[in-house]
């Protein structure tokens, strides 16, 4: 009888032996592919890193390497849970209650990992659709805009729209003209001096000239021959009062004899003169300002166009040559 258990007992434990071995193989294969996977992982993470996203074709050779491991620890996985569960139900009927207590814990780890990789593999095939919608965008992308980018596009746009927003468009710009032609001709009309009449029909001249051919007519240059004028008709004013003779001064002779002799009216002449100098003052300022807005001008452009070429300079998704013909068209964009 003693010889029976012990055989009994040879048994039960080359049979856990045998459970165990198998548990060390399943466990070995799952590792073996999760190696695997956080290898493919890395590949893409590198890939990346390198070539930045677009490198689409690429990422997706990877994308599905790591489907198909994923599918392969998948397959392995149900079938260790099938096993433990089968393993488990056998020891439940035998009333093997250690052996259901381990093959039960093996059930429920497997089925833990199984979820688990049931779930890197959906974002796995998520990641892979994102990457082939993406790629599909960017063909469509590069033929919409000849191969230029809509990125370029866009900017070509903003430039536009700012030079719009800067220069007078046909119409206005013949309307703008022919306003300051108007306003030099009341002028003109308006002055009695012949003398001041050809200063002012010469800066009439001068002015709708360099209008008329200008390529380009911004509101400054208009506004800029409009206070020209204003200059003009504020020096035009103060040399009538000062040769107006409407007041009435005593003045006595070297005789010593008294009369009385008309003059300039000092205080029109002083109101000419603030005019005068308020009109100068405000071309100064007109002027700066439009400096200064040029210089702003100039220096966004300049970081705008800086910023973009160390975008193109740094985007490792690009190869040497479209980094060459992106700098050509940026050089381009910006003049």
């Amino acid at each position: 009888m003693e010889d029976i258990q012990e055989l009994i007992d040879d048994v039960d434990k080359a049979y856990l032996d045998t459970i165990g071995d198998i548990e060390e193989q399943f466990d070995k294969q799952i590792e073996d592919y999760e190696y695997i996977g956080e290898l493919i992982e890395h590949d893409i993470d590198l890939l990346s890193l390198v070539y930045g996203d677009k490198n689409y074709d690429a990422m997706n050779k990877y994308y599905e390497t790591l489907e198909r491991n994923n599918l392969k620890q998948l397959d392995s996985l149900k079938r260790q849970r099938d096993f433990w569960k089968e393993q488990w139900d056998a020891a439940v009927a035998r009333g093997d209650t250690q052996a259901a207590k381990q093959f039960e814990k093996n059930y429920k780890e497997t089925i833990k990992n199984l979820n688990e990789t049931v779930e890197e593999a959906a974002k796995n095939i998520q990641n892979k659709y994102i990457n082939a919608i993406d790629k599909i965008f960017d063909e469509l992308d590069k033929k919409i805009s000849n191969g230029k980018g809509t990125d370029y596009l866009n900017t070509e746009w903003e430039l536009m729209n700012k030079n719009a927003d800067e220069y007078l468009d046909t119409i206005n710009t013949a309307f703008a003209i022919q306003e300051t032609e108007r306003k030099y001709q009341k002028a003109l009309d308006e002055t009695k001096s012949i003398k001041n009449q050809q200063a002012l029909k010469k800066l009439m001249d001068e002015q709708l000239g360099i209008l008329k051919n200008k390529e380009k007519v911004t509101q400054y240059d208009v506004d800029r021959a409009e206070k020209l004028l204003q200059v003009e008709q504020a020096r035009i004013a103060l040399q009538d009062a000062q040769s107006a003779k409407t007041s009435m001064r005593l003045k006595r002779d070297s005789q010593g004899n008294y009369s009385y002799e008309y003059v300039a009216d000092n205080g029109a002449v002083d109101d000419a003169q603030a005019n005068l100098a308020q009109a100068q003052n405000d071309l100064y300022n007109f002027d700066k300002e439009r400096y200064q807005s040029n210089l702003d001008d100039m220096l966004s452009a300049w970081k705008d166009f800086q910023s973009d070429y160390k975008d193109i300079l740094e985007d490792t998704s690009l190869a040497e040559q479209d980094k060459i013909e992106k700098l050509a068209l940026l050089r381009e964009q910006y003049g």
